[in-house]
C-alpha cells in the first residue's frame, strides 16, 4: 500500500484502482450463482474506491503544492569571494574589447595593489564640490593675482595658485556639508 506523504504515488494507485473497478463493473453477469459474489465483489470494490478517496490528494492540492514549492527562493549568500570573483570576470570580459596598450594600462591601474588607495581617497579626498572649489579660485584668484602684478609691477609667486587651489577646495568642502545639513533638517 502506497504511503500518505507520497502524493504522486497516492495518485497512480488511484488511478490504477479506478481502472479495476471499471474493469471489474463492466462484466455482466450471467449466473445466479455469481450474483452473490459478484455483490460482494462490488461492495468490496465500493469500500476501497472509499478509501482510496479518502487517502487520494486532489489535482487541486497538487497543483498548489507544486506552485509553493516553486515560488520559495532561497537567497543567494552574497559574500566578499563572490564579488571577487564576480569582479574579475566583468575586467576579463571588458578588457577583451580593449586595444593591447590599454588592456595592459588597464590591468596596472585596476591592480589591487592601486585599486584600494585610489578608492579611499576618492571617498573622501577628491569630492566633486572641492575640485569644482578648488578649481573656480584658483582660476579666479590667479586671474586677479595676474592682473594685479602686471598693474603694478610686482613679482609673480607660483604658490599662489596651490593656495588658492587649497582654499577652494575648502570652500567647497564646507557648502557640501552645509547644504547636506540643510538638506537632512528639511526632512
Amino acid at each position: 500500500m502506497p504511503e500518505k506523504n507520497n502524493p504522486v504515488e497516492n495518485t497512480e494507485f488511484k488511478a490504477e484502482s479506478i481502472k479495476n473497478v471499471e474493469a471489474h463493473s463492466s462484466h455482466e453477469v450471467v449466473d445466479d450463482t455469481t450474483d452473490s459474489t459478484s455483490e460482494k465483489d462490488r461492495h468490496s470494490v465500493e469500500d476501497i474506491t472509499k478509501k482510496i478517496e479518502a487517502h487520494a490528494v486532489s489535482g487541486k492540492e497538487m497543483s498548489s503544492r507544486n506552485t509553493e514549492t516553486e515560488q520559495t527562493h532561497h537567497p543567494v549568500m552574497v559574500n566578499k569571494q563572490l564579488k571577487d570573483m564576480s569582479y574579475s570576470r566583468a575586467m576579463t570580459r571588458v578588457r577583451k574589447h580593449l586595444p593591447a596598450p590599454s588592456r595592459a594600462l588597464s590591468k596596472i591601474v585596476h591592480s589591487p595593489l592601486l585599486d584600494k588607495p585610489s578608492e579611499l581617497a576618492s571617498k573622501t579626498v577628491a569630492r566633486p564640490s572641492s575640485m569644482l572649489g578648488g578649481g573656480l579660485f584658483a582660476m579666479i584668484g590667479t586671474a586677479l593675482l595676474l592682473w594685479t602684478v602686471n598693474k603694478h609691477g610686482y613679482e609673480y609667486n607660483y604658490l599662489a595658485v596651490a593656495v588658492l587651489f587649497l582654499g577652494g577646495a575648502i570652500a567647497g568642502l564646507a557648502a557640501e556639508g552645509t547644504i547636506r545639513l540643510l538638506k537632512r533638517r528639511t526632512k
